[in-house]
């Protein structure tokens, strides 16, 4: 049997093969069935015996030609051994008849050389290898009287015959069983067992499927970001060579003496090769620890070496940057490493060229920063860094970067007041970035300078002066105005002053 194709009448079949079907009834010696045998092995043996039986009990496999005509004729195999018994029962009266011939094909070849001797009834014919025998004396017995031969043969029929029964009964039995395990099958659901995980998914259960596909994508990019192991292998191989007998440099010994390190030997590991990196690392950072703290007592070292910024001021379009600090004598800038920047809040930067003087500029007169011809809102606030390099004669360098944000005064402007008018607060104030985009917000309070009264708006302008009316107001109240300017996301206000309606 193979698995079946569904049609109108199996919808939903699961296919299942009969040799995945076996028999687990009682063996049965007489067609050579054992329980564990598949379905496709029974099925076979009981169609091998029944094909036999038909073979055997087939009316045209034996030869009536030696009776005289037959009538009625044998229409099926019953007819024909009731017409065989009827013969016996001749036999037992009278003399007449002739020798009878096999009942089966191969019989039919015996039959051609079977001779037979003496007179009937009582004539001997040599029978059918299957219905020989041996004998209590060790004979084997060839022959029978012809009655005992057609006896025997009758025996034999009926004893098929009950055979054959019993092979429709089990091949019917055998047929039902597979319907039920075909139908047990078809309506078998599956459940996905599920497993608790501690890692991917914490104490939770997930089906096994799912935690198989997200094992395999965790370890996928776990193996993209560390490397097969192969090539982690090739990467552990790049210890230096003989690195266990070559000297340490903080110390006496070798670096295989290392309390912890792993010996050539015995090293295959990325775990040894993280431990004996370690190791090395903190051997270097003995060795230099100890040169600088003993090697190297030159007129400068990077502990007596500072820099910082004074108080920055700008003069119309002239930033003025102080620089204030100490180093050691003999101290001179580096031949390269130092720079200074301007950056204004639009995102505009400036450096400085050439490169400011920072040794022989300490605690003396400020760098000064031309903006004019730059692309800086030098009327901006501005961020200021500067990074420097400062080396002794034995050209060991002290690096450091120092930034500030310098807060231009000229980014909130001025505002000026009318109070003419009893019920109104005119301002006024200039606008330095009639060129670029900002926005101004001018904003009344309450005295308590919580309380937002009113606010106006002002996106970029292109205009100078700006000016508006806060209104209506309440004579001799007491307010607080500011001003704020906001370039993208950076905004600053100014502090309040006092103002009171007339």
């Amino acid at each position: 049997m193979t698995p079946v194709k569904p049609s109108n009448n199996q919808q939903n079949c699961n296919p299942i093969s009969s040799n995945c079907v076996t028999w687990q009834g009682p063996d049965i010696a007489c067609i050579n069935l054992q329980k564990g045998d598949t379905v496709s092995d029974v099925t076979y043996k009981l169609a091998v015996e029944l094909c036999d039986l038909l073979d055997q009990t087939a009316l045209d496999s034996f030869d009536l030609t030696c009776f005289d005509p037959i009538c009625p004729k044998p229409e099926n195999f019953h007819d024909l051994v009731q017409f065989i018994i009827d013969k016996l029962c001749e036999l037992n009266g009278c003399c007449s008849g002739a020798t009878p011939v096999a009942m089966s094909a191969g019989a039919k070849s015996f039959a051609a050389s079977a001779s037979t001797s003496g007179s009937c009834p009582d004539c001997i014919i040599t029978v059918a290898p299957c219905f020989q025998y041996t004998d209590q004396f060790g004979n084997n017995i060839t022959t029978m009287n012809i009655a005992d031969y057609a006896a025997a043969i009758g025996v034999r029929v009926c004893t098929l015959a009950t055979q054959f029964a019993g092979l429709q009964t089990t091949v019917s039995n055998q047929g039902q069983r597979i319907t039920n395990v075909e139908t047990w099958i078809n309506n078998f659901t599956t459940t996905i067992p599920t497993a608790l995980s501690s890692c991917l998914y914490p104490n939770t259960s997930i089906q096994v499927t799912s935690f198989c596909q997200a094992l395999e994508s965790e370890f996928c990019s776990l193996r993209n970001a560390t490397g097969t192991p192969a090539s982690i292998i090739t990467a552990i191989s790049q210890q230096c060579a003989d690195l266990d007998n070559t000297p340490k440099l903080y110390g006496s010994g070798l670096m295989g003496m290392i309390p912890g390190w792993v010996l050539q030997s015995n090293y295959s590991t990325a775990a040894d090769a993280i431990n004996n990196l370690w190791l090395t690392v903190c051997d270097l950072r003995a060795s230099v620890d100890n040169i600088l703290n003993t090697c190297c007592n030159d007129s400068l070292t990077c502990n007596s070496t500072s820099v910082s910024f004074g108080s920055i001021s700008i003069a119309t379009t002239n930033l003025s940057v102080p620089l204030l600090g100490t180093t050691a004598p003999g101290a001179i800038d580096c031949p390269s490493g130092i720079a200074l920047t301007v950056s204004d809040k639009f995102g505009n930067t400036y450096a400085l060229s050439p490169t400011p003087a920072i040794v022989s500029n300490l605690n003396g007169a400020p760098i000064t920063v031309s903006l004019g011809s730059t692309a800086v809102q030098y009327w901006s606030d501005l961020d200021i860094i500067l990074t420097y390099c400062i080396e002794n004669t034995n050209n060991i360098a002290c690096t450091g970067s120092i930034s500030s944000s310098f807060l231009n005064p000229s980014m909130l402007p001025v505002l000026t007041y009318n109070l003419a008018t009893p019920t109104e607060i005119w301002f006024e104030f200039p606008n330095p970035a009639s060129v670029v985009g900002v926005t101004y917000f001018v904003q009344l309070f309450a005295d308590d300078e919580v309380t937002l009264i009113d606010t106006k708006s002002f996106v970029n302008p292109t205009t100078t002066p700006l000016s508006d009316v806060f209104s209506p107001v309440t004579t001799g109240t007491d307010y607080k105005i500011r001003i704020g300017t906001q370039v993208g996301t950076y905004i600053r206000y100014s502090n309040f002053d006092s103002v009171t309606a007339p």
